[in-house]
C-alpha cells in the first residue's frame, strides 16, 4: 500500500533524500563512498541506512560526557584552535571513576591539554585538591602554543570561559651527560637544576617569598646575617648544609620549617654507575 507524504526539515542529509528519490528509491553514494537508502520508520520518521564494507568505530557506551565537536567549541571560548581534542566530560568521567578527590593525574599525551582542564574543573565541582601533570613532545610548538596557553585560559578565563585560577608552571626537559661532568663534578652541575626540581617535587612556587632554597652554609648565614629570613617561611636545604645551635635558635623562634632537599637531587648514586 502507498500513500503520498511530504517532508520537511532541516536535516543535514535532505540532499542525499532528494537524490534517493530521483534514482527510484534506489540506494546512491555518499560523498565518503558509502552505499546510501533511507526508509520510514513506524512514526513516519526518515532513517538513513549506510552500508559500510569496512569495520568502523565502535560506539561507546558512555553517554552525555561530551564529543569532540562540543570540545572543538570549547577551545573556541578559550580562542583557541586544535583538531580532534578529547571531551572534557569524558577525561572528568573517567577521572572521577579511577582516582581520589586528592590524586596527581599524569597524562604523558597531553595534546591540547584537556586533561588538566577537566582536573580543574572537577575540583571546582567537588571540591577535590586533585593535581595535574601533563607532558608532550612539543611536536609543532603544542605545549607552548597549545596545551600551556589553553591551561592559562582556563586560569584567567575569557570573555567565554569563567577563570579557575591555577598555579601554573611549565618546564621543558633536558639531558645531563654525567660522563662530561666525571666525580663531584655531577653534583655541582645539577645544582643549576635544584630550583625547578624541588618546584615540581614539592609543588611549590620558588616566586613565593615564604619559599626559600638554601645550597650551602654560606647562603643561609648570608640570609641571617641580612635579615632576610621570613617567619613562618620555608627553608628548602641542602642536606649537607650544617647549622649551629645559634642558626637552629632563630630559625626556631621565626617559626621556619626546614625541608631537606632529598640527596637523588644531586646524582651522587649516578657518579659510579
Amino acid at each position: 500500500m502507498k500513500y503520498d507524504f511530504e517532508i520537511e526539515s532541516g536535516w543535514s542529509s535532505a540532499s542525499m533524500l532528494k537524490k534517493f528519490i530521483s534514482n527510484g528509491f534506489q540506494s546512491v553514494v555518499d560523498s565518503k563512498g558509502l552505499e546510501t537508502s533511507f526508509t520510514i520508520t513506524s512514526t513516519g520518521t526518515p532513517y538513513i541506512i549506510k552500508k559500510r564494507s569496512d569495520s568502523t568505530h565502535i560506539t561507546s557506551v558512555i553517554r552525555n560526557v561530551g564529543t569532540t565537536q562540543s570540545a572543538s567549541k570549547m577551545l573556541e571560548n578559550l580562542n583557541l584552535d586544535f583538531d580532534y581534542p578529547k571531551p572534557t566530560g569524558l577525561v572528568s568521567y573517567l577521572v572521577k571513576m579511577y582516582s581520589k578527590k586528592n590524586s596527581t593525574i599524569l597524562d604523558f599525551f597531553a595534546g591540547s591539554g584537556t586533561t588538566g582542564q577537566a582536573v580543574t574543573e572537577l575540583n571546582s565541582e567537588d571540591g577535590g585538591t586533585r593535581k595535574f601533570i601533563l607532558a608532550t613532545n612539543n611536536e609543532n610548538n603544542i605545549a607552548e602554543e597549545i596545551t600551556y596557553e589553553r591551561m592559562k585560559r582556563v586560569s584567567s578565563g575569557t570573555e567565554k570561559y569563567e577563570s579557575k585560577p591555577l598555579n601554573l608552571k611549565y618546564f621543558k626537559t633536558d639531558f645531563v651527560i654525567k660522563e662530561e661532568f666525571p666525580d663531584v663534578s655531577l653534583e655541582y652541575e645539577l645544582l643549576k637544576y635544584i630550583t625547578p626540581l624541588a618546584e615540581l617535587e614539592f609543588a611549590i612556587d620558588i616566586i613565593n617569598p615564604k619559599v626559600q632554597i638554601v645550597l650551602n652554609e654560606d647562603q643561609l648565614e648570608s640570609l641571617i646575617d641580612n635579615n632576610e629570613l621570613i617567619s613562618n617561611s620555608t627553608l628548602f636545604m641542602h642536606p649537607d648544609v650544617f647549622r649551629d645551635t645559634e642558626q637552629n635558635q632563630i630559625l626556631t623562634e621565626l617559626q621556619i620549617k626546614v625541608q631537606e632537599i632529598p640527596n637523588y637531587f644531586f646524582g651522587k648514586e649516578m657518579w659510579s654507575k
